[in-house]
């Protein structure tokens, strides 16, 4: 059996993904050289997607690597396999120039085993909930569909708002074409806020659970976030919508420093209050460095419409 199709088979083993996005995700994302395995007995028993991303760190780009469908076959769990996968792959991303690896655990309790190899807790969250008296009305001036013509202006809008939090999670055109046609193909909608040919806002909505969920929006001001989350009540024909806010009241993504050159300029003259010498530096571990970069108070990482 090929390595693509071992990947495939140990991934229905794992995950309860349809089919639908397996076919997609295994045409469209997959890359071989990016999938990072380990064999035993002949056969592929652990495996990881090192996808790359870019994180902006305060106004600065650093490429960034997603660690994605980590997955043990149940025979071969608590072993140390995957961890000892995570340490080979720590070395080939730094010689690759990635400064920051991150994933989303799927699981509570795989928080602590992750943190067995250096991730800490770096992306938070708050959930909100939004309550509407009755359906509200549809159509809303300035509200529409957003469509396939409309896609590549809607993420530009996006990428832009996303640019403008102190550290965020960046999608790639590529990267949000694909996440745009995984919430079309689960039933969900997306929709812009347009006034005189400019974009002023943009959410997308999903049926979660039978719950009306936002993976991601983002508006200029209130009134067109107040108007893009009436439409999506009224399409879906919902009271209530479930969104996240930035913020620390729930664990999200966690985050692994990898070459922290890379960041540690930056930080600096941010916080030029805040002395740091080299000796300090290098006596934490990297989970301590790792906090000290990305878990500011004030810059809490912005992880939004993720394959999570």
């Amino acid at each position: 059996m090929e390595r693509k199709d071992q990947i495939i088979q140990l991934w229905r083993c794992c995950f309860e993904d349809s089919e639908d996005f397996i076919h997609r995700f295994f045409s469209q994302v997959y890359q071989d050289q990016n999938a990072w395995t380990l064999e035993k007995d002949g056969q592929i028993v652990c495996a990881m997607q090192l996808l790359p991303y870019t994180i902006n760190y305060y106004g600065q780009s650093i490429p960034a690597t997603y660690i994605y469908g980590v997955c043990t076959h149940p025979d071969y769990r608590r072993r140390g396999y995957m961890h000892q996968l995570l340490e080979q792959a720590f070395v080939r991303l730094k010689e690759q120039g990635s400064g920051l690896a991150f994933l989303i655990p799927a699981h509570d309790w795989l928080f602590d085993c992750y943190r067995k190899s250096g991730f800490t807790e770096a992306f938070g969250c708050r959930h909100a909930t939004q309550t509407y008296p009755a359906i509200p009305p549809y159509p809303l001036v300035g509200v529409e569909e957003l469509t396939a013509s409309d896609l590549y202006a809607g993420w530009r809008y996006l990428d832009r708002k996303w640019r403008e939090e102190p550290v965020s999670i960046l999608h790639s055109w590529e990267d949000f074409q694909f996440l745009y046609q995984d919430i079309i193909a689960s039933g969900g909608k997306c929709f812009l806020y347009r006034q005189e040919d400019e974009i002023q806002g943009v959410l997308m909505a999903v049926l979660s659970r039978e719950k009306l969920f936002l993976p991601e929006w983002k508006a200029d001001t209130e009134s067109v976030r107040g108007a893009l989350f009436q439409a999506a009540a009224a399409v879906f024909q919902r009271l209530e919508i479930d969104y996240r806010l930035p913020g620390k009241t729930v664990r999200y993504g966690m985050a692994r420093i990898l070459s922290p050159e890379q960041f540690l300029s930056r930080w600096k003259e941010i916080h030029p209050d805040k002395p740091l010498t080299d000796e300090a530096w290098q006596a934490w571990s990297v989970r301590e460095q790792t906090t000290c970069l990305l878990d500011e108070p004030e810059s809490s990482g912005y992880m939004r419409l993720m394959m999570d």
